[in-house]
């Protein structure tokens, strides 16, 4: 479900009046349709050695984060990207792109401003021996492109569980 019009389609609107007393009138609706915009809503992807939701693993596993977008009938839609990580005991994080670093960096910034495409999995992090923990990753894509989480958001996220 949706809860702005960025998806191209049929909307039913109805507008409720409310008189001085409180009481409500009679709805009256109409219908608009959306062009223009997405014909269907991107849909980030994120895994940690390839699974999804929560991941167990050891400290002496390796980790590896992929991401990937199936952009749909958003691509070319200008675009706010965030690939952020909670890392216990370090932070946060997020992956660093527009300085073209192409790197993870402390703290909570936008990691690229573009139109969407379709990306296939892709590696973003690889490592071994993770202290125990709870490591948290998000991939996520909103369509007002300026820097903030403030258009529609399109999330996924994964998270990673390290014991001895």
């Amino acid at each position: 479900m949706y809860n702005s019009f960025d998806v191209n389609g049929l909307y039913s609107i109805a507008v409720y009046v409310i008189d001085g007393n409180g009481a409500m009138g009679i709805p009256r609706t109409t219908t608009v349709t959306r062009t223009g915009g997405l014909t269907s809503a991107p849909k980030p992807s994120i895994t940690a050695n390839g699974a999804s939701g929560t991941v167990d693993l050891k400290t002496t596993d390796k980790l590896t984060v992929t991401i990937g977008l199936d952009a749909s009938g958003s691509v070319g839609i200008n675009a706010d990207w965030w690939l952020q990580g909670a890392l216990a005991g370090f932070g946060q994080y997020y992956y660093d792109v527009m300085s073209g670093a192409w790197t993870w960096k402390a703290g909570n910034s936008v990691t690229y401003m573009g139109p969407l495409f379709n990306l296939s999995q892709t590696e973003v992090f690889r490592v071994s021996g993770l202290p125990a923990g709870t490591y948290s990753f998000s991939f996520q894509v909103d369509t007002t492109m300026n820097g903030k989480k403030d258009g529609q958001v399109y999330p996924d996220s994964v998270v990673v569980s390290v014991s001895q």
